[in-house]
């Protein structure tokens, strides 16, 4: 007779209409509740997923860790999920989700001596289309989920499949069918009428399914009056299937011996709730920032150690990770948490964001004070420059940092107005004089901007000089030239519509290949007044009730290397700043962002019509991207979206458009849409809007996206240059103002070097037991590749293939140097 696995659970937002305390709370009164259930139901078993949970169990209530270390042993309690909170599953990079199984799993191991093999993540709203791979390469060869629906998603084939990632991973998934609680909708204690429908379905299907009960969402889990419940029910649909108090992975391993071979599903499962891809910029901004810092600060640790005695911070970089994933919360970096909520989250961010900071800034000048910058010989003073140490025209030493795998080719800025930069050997560089970033006195609010040309995760020296004259170069020609409605260099033509302030054309210089059509980069207001928090019963958001307008224009910026043009536009009590960036030899335009937003339930969007017949579209996927329909529904990815196509000529071109971490968007004929921010009240659940609650986003924001334009026929040969852009957008060079002192380490340095493009470095840290360094690396065009990493620091040099999209985990002994592949956990 097919089977019934109940599993009793307890879904536990640790904060969502509540604050974290709360969630806190309610985990110890949860846990407590499922072991007294154990004393009076010998058969149940408690299954539940967060390792955050368990240490907070641990730290606070020792003896109660206990007990569930020894109905774990009995198998009376199961923990699944093998990640440290259960997060949203569509915002955060690959690394993140990695460090979910990483501290997740290693935590479970220490604790309880195993692994789980059930990832479990049944309240997300959508699911990434590479999990798969990062799933099973950290244990979770199976995966629970709940969102999106069959009205959500119709072409799931079945509650039980294997879901594949485009780099052919498969892990076997289960949908659960109604609830992973006792609700049936928005209906509590419905956990009778949820098991008849589940004989119902057993009968139906002829197969084994899983039934989740247990309060949830505020915890509770398992009651008396629910099991006993169960138990009578069971009894009455005895003909129909049998019940058993189980646990997933216990279904997941009969299943597979019953039903050996299942349907494949290989796409993203996307997507629930698309309004939570919009709401509170700063929370997905504040994430993105979150990771770029921590995995700089791995890498540059991991450098220092290599070229001084710096010691890896495993503890505090850790603590940075469990606090940046706790944020990851799905509830919280979706938007749909109450105001107080969010104030607990900007300030764990900003612990994040101050342990990352101290220990790169302690690797890096761990580093810099190593460079032989002795140059004057004699004793240092202040005598030319209250902030700078240059003595006579000795110039000022500046060590550039790059965070990337590989060469950085691009523009830093310091502080001080110079006369003059030299890169290490003496080569004259050109340098512009820009506003600097503050006001004091008529002569001091100057910076300057010069070129840089920064080896792979290595540094350069650079020195500038306050008063040192410059030769003249005449080789050297300003291609740039900036009107008050155009900017070009000797690659781009960007124009605007005096009228409108929108972009008119983008045109490649050297094909004559035009990218825009209509109005671009204009601001549109939607209307979503009619939606809820969550954007629940919507699955598109383009309601335009108007555009912004009355635009003004000034040059901020002309010279040489860099022309900056701004646009300011209006929208009722609204105002929107775009400073629009193009250097000397740049392929693409960056855009930086302002708005005073004041619109309540009102959605920001920004629109890019392009000139190409019959575009398809293309999102980022973490380590990779995929290709999704013009249907006009709103989407989330990562760090870019493009449109595809050919212009009236037949010629191929690609526009892209990345952005610094705000990954919502839609594709309509022709057309991309990136949502910039929405304002519904703050955790609006289908309610009454009486005017007592806040709305989200009100107030100045900050964003950036860069514009990349491409005219190659495939886009899997330009889309090293689209990765390569979107990286460099969210994470820039660290620069470091440095004084005259002896030293040990040379003035330029390279840290690492991947012979193929297309593969790249995502991680760089000490391994989880300290002997030795992690190395990930992943193909992302989608090609396979036979690569060669050196270390050149360590000695180390090796060959590794890659299929398409493949992601690679290495560890190298610091004992032998020895190279070995380990997956995701380290083991």
């Amino acid at each position: 007779m097919n089977k019934i696995h109940l599993v009793g659970n307890a879904h536990l937002d640790p904060v969502w209409l509540w604050r974290w305390q709360e969630g806190y709370a309610e985990v110890k009164a949860t846990f407590r509740s499922a072991l007294d259930r154990m004393k009076e139901f010998p058969d149940f078993i408690f299954t539940c997923a967060g390792g955050a949970y368990y240490k907070w169990v641990e730290e606070n209530d020792p003896a109660m860790f206990e007990e569930i270390v020894i109905r774990v042993n009995e198998k009376r309690w199961v923990p699944v999920g093998g990640w440290w909170i259960q997060p949203d599953c569509n915002i955060p990079c690959g690394e993140s989700f990695i460090r979910q199984g990483l501290i997740g799993q290693r935590y479970l191991l220490e604790k309880f001596g195993f692994i789980s093999d059930v990832g479990y993540n049944v309240d997300s709203f959508g699911h990434d289309g590479m999990l798969p791979q990062i799933l099973a390469k950290s244990g979770l060869v199976n995966y629970v989920f709940m969102r999106p629906d069959v009205k959500e998603n119709d072409e799931i084939p079945s509650v039980l499949f294997q879901w594949e990632s485009p780099d052919g991973s498969q892990v076997c998934s289960f949908r659960i069918p109604v609830s992973y609680s006792d609700y049936i909708g928005s209906t509590r204690n419905c956990y009778e009428e949820k098991l008849r429908m589940a004989a119902e379905e057993v009968s139906r299907l002829d197969m084994d399914l899983m039934e989740f009960y247990g309060v949830g969402n505020h915890g509770g889990g398992p009651t008396v009056r629910t099991i006993k419940t169960l138990q009578k029910v069971g009894e009455e649909i005895g003909d129909k299937a049998q019940i058993l108090f189980s646990t997933p992975s216990t279904y997941f391993h009969q299943m597979k011996k019953s039903k050996p071979s299942l349907e494949v599903y290989s796409s993203s499962l996307r997507q629930h709730a698309p309004g939570c891809y919009s709401n509170l910029l700063s929370i997905k901004r504040g994430n993105r920032q979150g990771e770029n810092a921590l995995l700089a600060a791995e890498r540059f640790s991991v450098l220092s150690g290599w070229l001084s005695d710096h010691v890896f911070p495993s503890e505090s970089l850790q603590r940075g990770w469990e606090g940046l994933l706790f944020n990851q919360f799905h509830d919280l970096l979706g938007g749909c948490s109450i105001e107080r909520a969010y104030q607990d989250a900007a300030a764990l961010h900003g612990e994040v964001s101050t342990i990352a900071s101290r220990e790169e800034n302690m690797a890096l000048q761990k580093i810099s004070w190593k460079i032989d910058t002795w140059w004057i010989k004699k004793a240092m003073g202040k005598d030319k420059h209250w902030q700078s140490w240059e003595q006579d025209d000795f110039g000022i030493p500046v060590v550039v940092f790059n965070p990337h795998s590989w060469e950085y080719n691009g523009y830093v800025t310091n502080k001080i107005c110079c006369s003059r930069v030299e890169d290490e050997s003496g080569q004259f560089d050109p340098h512009q004089i820009i506003r600097g970033a503050y006001n004091n006195n008529k002569d001091e609010k100057w910076a300057t901007l010069f070129p840089v040309s920064i080896p792979p995760l290595g540094y350069r020296v650079y020195r500038l000089y306050l008063t040192k004259e410059n030769p003249e170069i005449k080789s050297y020609v300003n291609s740039m030239n900036i009107t008050q409605h155009s900017i070009e260099n000797q690659y781009l033509v960007l124009k605007f519509n005096p009228e409108t302030g929108s972009v008119s054309s983008l045109i490649r210089k050297e094909t004559g290949f035009e990218y825009i059509s209509g109005e671009a980069s204009l601001g549109l207001v939607i209307d979503d007044s009619h939606c809820d928090t969550w954007g629940h019963g919507e699955d598109r958001f383009d309601l335009v009730e108007g555009r912004f307008g009355q635009p003004e224009f000034s040059i901020i910026e002309e010279g040489p290397l860099r022309c900056c043009l701004r646009v300011v536009t209006k929208y009722g009590q609204s105002k929107m700043v775009l400073d629009y960036y193009l250097t000397e030899d740049g392929h693409d335009i960056t855009v930086r962002g302002r708005v005073l937003w004041l619109e309540k339930y009102r959605m920001l969007k920004i629109a890019f019509p392009v000139k190409m017949i019959n575009s398809e579209c293309l999102q980022s996927l973490t380590f990779g991207y995929d290709r999704t329909n013009a249907d006009g529904k709103e989407k989330v990815g990562q760090k870019w979206v493009a449109l595809r196509g050919e212009d009236p000529l037949g010629r191929m071109g690609i526009l892209a458009i990345a952005n610094d971490g705000f990954p919502a968007h839609s594709f309509q004929d022709d057309e991309v849409r990136l949502t910039i921010l929405r304002s519904p009240e703050y955790a609006d659940h289908m309610g009454e809007k009486d005017g007592f609650i806040p709305n989200i986003d009100m107030g100045t924001h900050s964003f950036s996206y860069a514009l990349i334009p491409s005219d190659a026929a495939e886009v899997e040969s330009e889309f090293v240059s689209i990765f390569r852009g979107a990286e460099e957008l969210n994470l820039d060079p660290t620069v470091i103002t440095e004084t005259y002192h002896k030293g040990t380490l040379p003035l330029i340095q390279d840290g690492i070097a991947i012979s193929n493009e297309n593969v790249f470095s995502s991680a760089l840290k000490e391994s989880w037991d300290k002997s030795g360094y992690i190395l990930r690396c992943s193909e992302i065009s989608g090609l396979v590749s036979d690569t060669t990493i050196e270390l050149p620091l360590l000695g180390v040099r090796f060959d590794a293939s890659f299929t398409p999209f493949e992601l690679k985990t290495f560890k190298i002994s610091k004992k032998d140097k020895r190279v070995q592949e380990v997956n995701l956990i380290e083991l």
